[in-house]
């Protein structure tokens, strides 16, 4: 049995959300997919009955509010979590608010290669401290965008946590119109660096 509750979360209250479309999705190697879908009733709970559970299987429950997918922590049939503890969160949406920022920043260099150049794995983990999801107010304003380092070429988006056709570049930025609950949304970019620059400059 596979049960929790959807909770709609605003500020400090946290209230269950009724009606809700909730979704089980199994997550393993050889099968992955959604297994069943059932509706939020009173208080926010819902329940799964998973017909042959695989101890070796990993689960997830999902469910949209407001145009925005949220997922839950991963569980298995052996976590005591999935069996009535499962909390899935669901946020309000502003395209305004307080700034988001970086909560930590890595970069990977590699050695040069036969030409002098290097390429960059660029890390950040963005965080929205609101209690709103941020969203995007349209193509002049993003959801959040950086400064890339000056001189940086052929960028492209990395496997984090946005999808790649939401990301823009274009004037030393990259612009991201994801959608960033609160907490952290990590943010993978990679490019190259020339062979004529000594200095990359982070801002």
């Amino acid at each position: 049995m596979l049960a929790g509750r959807v909770v709609l979360v605003r500020g400090s209250d946290t209230t269950g959300l009724v009606g809700a479309t909730v979704v089980a999705h199994r997550v393993g190697r050889m099968l992955a997919g959604p297994i069943d879908s059932a509706r939020s009733g009173s208080g926010g709970r819902f329940s799964f009955r998973v017909a042959r559970p695989d101890t070796g299987q990993v689960y997830v429950v999902s469910s949209r509010y407001l145009g925005v997918g949220y997922f839950s922590e991963p569980f298995t049939t052996r976590d005591p979590a999935g069996s009535d503890r499962i909390v899935l969160a669901v946020f309000d949406t502003s395209s305004a608010g307080p700034p988001l920022d970086v909560a930590i920043r890595h970069l990977v260099i590699t050695r040069p290669d036969t030409t002098g150049r290097r390429e960059v794995l660029d890390v950040i983990q963005v965080r929205n401290r609101d209690q709103v999801a941020r969203v995007s107010a349209g193509p002049a304003a993003p959801a959040w965008s950086v400064r890339l380092p000056a001189g940086v070429v052929d960028p492209v988006v990395g496997e984090g946590e946005v999808p790649p056709e939401a990301v823009r570049f274009g004037g030393g930025q990259a612009q991201v119109d994801a959608i960033f609950p609160p907490g952290t949304r990590q943010v993978v970019f990679s490019y190259g660096y020339p062979s004529d620059r000594r200095t990359l400059g982070i801002e």
